[in-house]
């Protein structure tokens, strides 16, 4: 069984991505098979997976967590017409242009059990008040006896984000340790106002004389920052470190 899936990013043309036997993750870096620029997105954002005869989708304790019709899943079967959103990130079961009527039909929402974890009631009442579609979608939701999958604990999303601000602090302190080496080698190329100063003070550094060079370094510093944290196409080096994939 193959299913084409539809994926329009913020910016940038739709594309369209074969789902079979294997797996496949989505999210804002390359450990994702589907990598995309999205700066909402998680690493591994969410992973899609067909079983049996239909296809699934699972969120990875995102940061941003992921929407179906409107509302926060967490596993959740995947039908024809569904509107998935992760981030700003719009996934849809393509049409007839890519796949089969055949295909079409048998991933139709009907009134088989379609949920393995789904936000309650509750939950969908506060967020969506009277939305009466959102309403609907829930209290058809019945619970899927297949394979099921635990959620992980709270304890292991909140490391996730730990991971996040421990890769945050650490690109931030590459930024502070170039501009730290740019003032150092400062000298060199700029010896004037550095010979005619004694005072090694913080302000210093912001002296008349000395400001432009602190201004050079500073907007290096922040250009080598920018460069390493990227534009979500590749993990920085924080995330390399704390295997934030």
């Amino acid at each position: 069984m193959k299913v084409f899936i539809k994926v329009k990013p913020p910016a940038g043309d739709v594309k369209y991505y074969p789902i079979s036997n294997e797996p496949i993750t989505l999210g804002r870096t390359k450990a994702s098979k589907i990598s995309v620029d999205d700066g909402e997105l998680s690493g591994l954002h969410l992973r899609l997976y067909i079983q049996g005869k239909s296809l699934f989708v699972e969120d990875l304790e995102s940061k941003n967590d992921t929407s179906l019709n409107d509302i926060k899943i967490y596993q959740q079967r995947f039908c024809t017409g569904d509107q998935l959103k992760a981030g700003s990130t719009v996934i849809e079961i393509a049409g007839k242009e890519k796949n089969s009527e055949d295909i079409l039909n048998l991933l139709k929402r009907n009134s088989t059990g379609i949920t393995l974890n789904l936000q309650t009631k509750e939950e969908t009442r506060k967020q969506f008040g009277n939305n009466e579609a959102a309403q609907k979608f829930t209290r058809s939701a019945r619970l899927y006896h297949g394979e099921k999958k635990q959620i992980k604990k709270k304890s292991e999303s909140a490391s996730g984000h730990l991971k996040e601000a421990v890769a945050l602090v650490i690109d931030i302190g590459l930024g502070i340790a170039v501009f730290s080496f740019l003032l150092k080698i400062a000298p060199r190329f700029y010896p004037e106002p550095f010979a005619n100063n004694s005072n090694k003070a913080i302000s210093f550094y912001f002296s008349v004389d000395l400001l432009p060079v602190t201004i050079v370094c500073l907007a290096a510093a922040l250009i080598v920052y920018k460069i390493n944290r990227g534009n979500g196409e590749k993990p920085s080096l924080g995330e390399k470190l704390v295997r934030l994939d």
